[in-house]
């Protein structure tokens, strides 16, 4: 019966991606029932999205004849699933802060070289991810500036991070020559101990938020998510950056303000884990959010 009930989810999530026609804009949607959020297809055969964690994502990728992936995330691919259906990653991580010149000519190469049709992501696929695939393309003259844009804006990014939006904005299109001279981006790029623990965090933190909705128990739709163990997950990986170089020489506030979300992490995982009446739970996760929010300000976004 499982079996039956996941080839008919298939079958309606082909049929439905078959049929379905795009904008003017050249920007169209795909339905969320496949595990992937925030997908546009940006020009034919090229599409932005957020990350595909589990089987049934990239089955929902192979379907769209995605044969290629490229991640800008600073998590490690699933470089595992993607072969199992077929696919191939180039990992090029990058920050809120913009996509640099590199980075930019690494992204246009992996457009250009890649097998068959492209998927390009980020964690959530609102910020990152199209503001990598928006570069890559303008540098490759398939898109220009403006189409760039559209796709920020189809995809929701923020206008928290202006260096995203100045990366499209001021992007200009490479010669063949500069795009062969780029890095070929690899599997999966080594990433400095802290950006890997941001990634962990930022999973984590989207956990917590479900677990928060829940009156902070085990989502109903989320059975394998422990609260206490995901605000754990967080105080903990807190607490191995402060110890690391990357975080000790950065200016006192930083510092500062990454020792408080540490101290706040551990205290929203001791009201979960005592069972505390919910009211003290939220101020505790409000707290904890108001500190990295006044980090990524200041240090993240800009």
């Amino acid at each position: 019966m499982r079996i039956l009930a996941g080839f008919v989810s298939l079958l309606m999530l082909t049929l439905a991606l078959s049929c379905r026609s795009a904008p003017e804009s050249g920007l169209a949607i795909s339905p969320d029932e496949s595990g992937l959020h925030n997908v546009h297809e940006v020009v034919p055969g090229v599409y932005s999205g957020s990350a595909p964690e589990d089987a049934p994502a990239f089955e929902a990728l192979r379907v769209m004849g995605v044969r290629s992936v490229i991640s800008v995330d600073g998590a490690r691919p699933d470089i595992e699933l993607a072969q199992a259906n077929g696919m191939r990653y180039a990992h090029v991580p990058i920050g809120y802060d913009g996509v640099g010149d590199d980075a930019t000519a690494q992204i246009a190469r992996a457009l250009r070289d890649l097998d068959g049709s492209v998927y390009v992501h980020c964690h959530h696929g609102k910020h990152r991810g199209p503001a990598a695939a928006a570069v890559g393309l303008i540098a490759l003259g398939r898109i220009d500036n403006a189409r760039g844009a559209a796709l920020l804006e189809a995809s929701g990014t923020s206008p928290s991070y202006p260096g995203l939006w100045a990366s499209v904005r001021e992007c200009e299109t490479l010669s063949p020559s500069e795009i062969d001279t780029a890095l070929v981006a690899p599997s999966v790029a080594p990433v400095g101990g802290f950006v890997a623990g941001m990634a962990l965090i930022d999973r984590a933190w989207d956990h917590l938020k479900l677990c928060k909705d829940a009156a902070w128990t085990t989502p109903a739709d989320h059975p394998d998510l422990v609260p206490g163990a995901e605000a754990g997950m967080v105080a903990d990986t807190l607490r191995r950056l402060n110890q690391t170089h990357e975080v000790l020489h950065q200016p006192e506030d930083f510092i500062a303000w990454m020792r408080q979300a540490q101290s706040s992490a551990s205290e929203l995982e001791r009201l979960i884990v005592a069972g505390a009446p919910r009211t003290d739970t939220d101020a505790a996760f409000t707290t904890l959010a108001a500190t990295c929010k006044a980090c990524h300000v200041k240090y993240r976004n800009e």
